[in-house]
């Protein structure tokens, strides 16, 4: 099975380099290639389904057209799988993804349907993607291929959906939401910070017969005024009426959350037990005071990560990651030099939110009383180091 993936891949690749022969990529594509990449692509998306176990595709709903919508948003987003399935009933989109993706085994076939790639540690990235995303969705554009996006922009259980990213609602034109319905029995293909290797999943996945899908398409979402000035409330308001569709809960955990989860099982601790709260929940708690500028994602996540390593290296630390008394002093001058705090704090400042110290503590209530000790000395210097600019 996995030699007919390659061959699939190899073929369906081979075809769409031919459908580009001669043309700029880099421009929108004569309607005639863009008919003859949506058989390819749906082609090669069905082939590669059955080749990985999913025999049964059932598609509810209507699909809007790319004259009426041209912005696509996909959630939730659990599995590689999801992009063949998605490949196999639209046939033809570009598509939103990773640097990594252009230049893996995929780039070619990706480059070749023009799809929009983004370097997450580079912030020129973004902004670039941005404009570029603007550009295919705007009113008159000469784009006229739909673009598809996961906007949790991370692998997750399909127990809730995480916060969005804002990229899809920026531009302020209308979205249509699919929804992914998986159903296994087996084995289920998800995969997550804390889960199987990525190899064993496939491993897993390749020896699975019975996996199945339903694809739901939800009615087209066009913004209010409100909306399109707030691309927060748009992304928001449309997570609603997906978690809804899926008869799941929303989350406050983020993109950044499953990096930190990744993270902390790298460093022998189980994500579960260390990390209760998101990001934004501990930072939002540690916030010097009411009417603070927004929080800064990228920075908070730094501070996290690091004052995480600190946590991990604590003597005696176990799965649960529970830290005592002992331990803590152990790490504490560390995790303070580790965000920049002029002094390491004391186990009573750690456990400050308590009515008495506890022989333990979590690593949530570590971090936001690190975080919290550090938006009072940065305040106090009025040089805030977790809120935005």
């Amino acid at each position: 099975r996995l030699a007919a993936v390659l061959l699939v891949i190899l073929v369906g690749t081979l075809l769409l380099l031919a459908s580009v022969a001669g043309a700029d990529t880099a421009r929108p594509l004569a309607p005639w290639r863009q008919s003859a990449q949506a058989v390819v692509v749906s082609a090669t998306g069905r082939a590669l389904c059955v080749a990985t176990g999913i025999f049964s595709i059932k598609q509810v709903g209507e699909r809007s057209s790319p004259e009426s919508c041209r912005m696509v948003v996909v959630a939730p987003h659990s599995t590689v799988l999801d992009t063949l399935v998605i490949a196999s009933v639209l046939g033809g989109p570009s598509s939103v993804g990773k640097a990594e993706l252009a230049r893996s085994i995929l780039g070619p076939f990706l480059r070749a349907i023009q799809s929009i790639f983004v370097d997450r540690a580079d912030r020129n990235s973004r902004s670039a993607v941005a404009a570029a995303i603007r550009e295919r969705v705007k009113v008159g554009s000469p784009w006229r291929r739909q673009l598809v996006l996961f906007p949790e922009g991370t692998c997750t259980n399909r127990t809730s959906l995480i916060s969005f990213r804002r990229g899809a609602f920026e531009p302020g034109a209308p979205v249509q939401g699919i929804v992914l319905h998986w159903h296994t029995s087996t084995f289920d293909p998800a995969w997550t910070a804390g889960a199987p290797s990525r190899g064993f999943v496939l491993i897993r996945t390749l020896a699975t017969w019975n996996h199945s899908v339903t694809v739901e398409f939800l009615p087209e979402y066009a913004p209010s005024e409100a909306e399109r000035r707030d691309a927060a409330l748009f992304a928001e308001n449309v997570r609603k009426r997906m978690a809804a569709a899926l008869a799941v809960p929303i989350s406050n955990h983020s993109y950044s959350d499953s990096f930190l989860a990744a993270a902390a099982t790298k460093h022998g601790l189980r994500p579960g037990a260390a990390l209760v709260r998101s990001i934004a929940d501990m930072v939002a708690e540690a916030r010097a005071g009411p009417g603070a500028p927004a929080v800064d994602e990228s920075e908070a996540f730094g501070k996290c990560k690091a004052l995480l390593a600190c946590y991990a290296a604590a003597p005696g630390m176990t799965r649960d990651a529970e830290l005592g008394a002992t331990q803590f002093e152990v790490i504490a001058q560390a995790a303070a030099e580790a965000i920049g705090l002029p002094s390491a704090l004391d186990w009573d400042q750690v456990c400050a939110d308590v009515s008495a110290a506890p022989a333990t503590t979590t690593f949530t209530a570590f971090a936001v009383a690190h975080l919290k000790a550090l938006a009072k000395a940065e305040t106090a210097k009025s040089t805030p180091a977790l809120v935005a600019q």
